[in-house]
């Protein structure tokens, strides 16, 4: 039997994870492997792929992807696969090159028929040359994609359907049939610091056995992407890196008994988002999908502002580990406003903080010293003011993304948004994380004022904690204060087990001390490292 010679795959995301794309298309690179994942489009889309492979042959992938507002998406792609530089030569005469060259361009459109499934189609003339000898044909793809539940995803590609036929010199021969067909599951997203998919394809070319593709992408909110997969008979590996528009995608593929490949590609998003999904002239976004546009955009502000919490932490451990105390206290403030409720950079600041609120305190020479409150709150207020005025550029930026969203689409988001929030508190809530359950209702409850839900668990947290003791309350007691700085002090010096049995002893008297609270976890999770 015998399949298409470009099988090889159209980007290195894909490739990364085994070529295992059939279902989970969202970019110009679905072109090739299934052209329905078009219609999930939301911006103009351009992608360049370059792979070298054996004895000087080349590999290169380019196509471009236009979502229209009331049309459905486009795409065109060429691909070629070549060798130039063969030597032509007469029983044992040189007597020039000659190259031998597959090419195929694919021209394609891709529609949403409802808010769950997707059609598609690729035309494709085809050309092949072997030194002064050349022939076109025409052959074409048929696709689709369903989502079958909100993290559930189902595609199927009927390659080469109908096959094109070249003629070099006698025999006429076609581009064999493929059936393609596989399974996706997602995770995460939104403001979640991690999200991903695992994947399952199954390919059956005419006349050949079935072969099987699979992988893993996890992605985190800093725009770093890690792959792995099994294509066919090998194991591929993947990195990408996500920088505002642009995405740089890197494979690398085990392949027994030749040299090992690698595959790059670049990708560059433009333009502004559809004004609907194309399922028909008069109509907007499904629900599902403008969720999808605002979570990409939340994404990006998110991805952005937590590179800047990196920068400062980063900055601040260094002061810290370097005896310069002032410095690192005042970026340690910084980096406190950047921080979501319930993120896990808080507890290693706060825990910073008050170490560094000790030493401070005892260093008359310090310009500001931790006893200052006017001078914190003033430092605290210059680094909200920044931290505000950069999330509020960003939020204009992602908000231009969005910006055709009507009043309706925009109530659909925010019920949409208020069930997620809704859901992560009860689950909070169960697991008895309760302050990350207080931040979810509150935020639930901040989108809608009237949400007897939220209300009400909020009622159960107040009721279950009790009145928060603050550092302010421990000082009163200077029994118990004493123990708080001990603990601090042996924290600071490493001593976490002794750190440790002093605040179990403000809990003791004290049981809703978030903050000690949180500095034992802190102090055990170095204890475990």
């Amino acid at each position: 039997g015998s399949e298409s010679i470009f099988n090889i795959g159209s980007g290195a995301r894909a490739m990364g994870i085994g070529n295992s794309f059939t279902e989970m298309g969202n970019d110009a690179a679905t072109i090739y492997y299934n052209p329905a994942g078009l219609g999930s489009l939301s911006r103009q889309q351009v992608t360049f792929l370059h792979t070298t492979l054996f004895e000087s042959s080349v590999y290169d992938y380019v196509a471009y992807a236009y979502p229209s507002a009331d049309l459905g998406s486009f795409g065109l792609a060429v691909m070629r696969i070549g060798t130039d530089d063969i030597g032509r030569r007469d029983n044992i005469s040189d007597i020039g090159k000659f190259s031998a060259t597959r090419m195929q361009i694919l021209l394609s459109y891709g529609r949403n028929i409802t808010d769950r499934f997707a059609s598609g189609i690729n035309l494709k003339l085809a050309h092949q040359s072997i030194d002064d000898y050349s022939d076109y044909g025409f052959g074409f793809d048929l696709s689709g994609q369903a989502k079958l539940t909100s993290n559930l995803r189902a595609g199927i590609t009927l390659q080469d359907i109908v096959g094109a036929r070249l003629k070099l010199l006698n025999t006429s021969e076609r581009t064999p049939f493929t059936l393609k067909t596989g399974l996706a599951w997602l995770w995460g997203g939104g403001n979640d610091s991690y999200s991903g998919a695992i994947l399952f394809d199954l390919d059956k070319p005419e006349n050949r056995n079935v072969k099987i593709h699979s992988g893993l992408e996890l992605n985190h909110r800093s725009g770093l992407s890690g792959r792995a997969g099994y294509d066919r008979d090998n194991f591929t590996l993947g990195l990408g890196i996500l920088y505002q528009d642009l995405r740089f995608d890197y494979a690398y593929k085990f392949i027994d008994r030749l040299t090992d490949s690698h595959r790059l590609s670049l990708s560059y998003d433009f333009g502004k988002v559809r004004s609907n999904d194309g399922v028909g002239r008069q109509s907007r976004y499904s629900a599902s999908d403008l969720a999808m546009a605002r979570t990409d955009a939340a994404r990006s502000v998110s991805m952005r502002l937590h590179q800047r919490l990196l920068a400062l932490l980063a900055m601040a451990d260094k002061q810290f580990a370097e005896g310069n105390y002032q410095m690192a206290y005042e970026n340690y403030l910084g980096a406190n406003v950047y921080i979501e409720p319930g993120a896990s950079e808080a507890v290693h600041v706060e825990s910073q903080l008050d170490s560094l609120h000790v030493i401070l305190r005892n260093m008359p020479s310090s310009k500001i010293l931790a006893s200052d409150s006017i001078a914190i709150d003033a430092m605290r207020q210059r680094y909200r003011q920044q931290a505000d005025s950069l999330e509020a550029y960003y939020r204009a930026k992602a908000d231009s993304i969005v910006n055709t969203a009507t009043q309706t689409d925009n109530e659909s988001t925010r019920q949409l948004r208020v069930q997620v929030l809704l859901t992560k508190g009860l689950t909070n809530y169960l697991k008895g994380n309760t302050p990350v359950a207080r931040a979810n209702f509150k935020a639930a409850l901040a989108l809608d004022k009237g949400n007897a839900t939220a209300r009400e668990y909020l009622k159960l947290i107040r009721d279950k904690i009790g009145k928060p003791i603050t550092l302010e309350d421990l000082q009163q007691d200077a029994a118990v204060w004493q123990n708080y700085l001990d603990g601090l002090e042996a924290f600071t010096r490493g001593d976490y087990t002794e750190a440790i049995r002093l605040w179990e002893m403000v809990l003791e008297k004290y049981p809703n001390s978030q903050r000690t609270i949180d500095n034992i976890e802190q102090a055990r999770l170095r204890l475990k490292n």
